[in-house]
């Protein structure tokens, strides 16, 4: 018979293999989520027979926990080539960077003016007593 429901999730056969998995009786008629459940419990007594038989000794671990407080009490040494070139590379790749982002903008032209201009600019300025900005300030005082 072929069920008309969706089959079940991972994580809802798992929940079915602990004994907490959905009430409906999706499993009574579904063969295809049978099969997944039953390799998902054979699976597991494979992997619960590997853990009981080969418990680790509390010398083995008391081994294992001393090296790695001896490891992790011995300071580390970096070569200073690696840290020399570390620096070198960040050095080099935060400059193409730059260059990359300031490539396509173009240095500020400065403006041409014809000669008669800058003639007659610089004849306006030379014949005004006092500056421009000043101007306004003469209006305050004058009654």
């Amino acid at each position: 018979m072929i069920s008309t429901q969706a089959h079940w999730t991972d994580e809802q056969l798992i929940a079915s293999l602990y004994g907490i998995g959905p009430g409906d009786d999706h499993l009574s008629t579904c063969a295809h989520c049978q099969n997944r459940l039953a390799a998902m419990r054979a699976n597991r007594q494979s992997m619960d027979a590997v853990n009981r038989s080969d418990e680790p000794r509390f010398e083995l671990l008391a081994v294992q926990r001393r090296a790695i407080l001896a490891n992790l009490a011995r300071p580390v040494r970096v070569p200073l080539f690696l840290s020399t070139a570390a620096a070198t590379l960040a050095l080099c790749a935060s400059v193409l960077v730059y260059e990359h982002n300031h490539a396509g903008t173009p240095a500020k032209q400065p403006s041409k003016i014809s000669d008669i201009q800058l003639s007659e600019d610089v004849a306006h300025l030379a014949g005004d007593a006092e500056p421009q900005p000043i101007t306004p300030l003469h209006a305050l005082f004058q009654e």
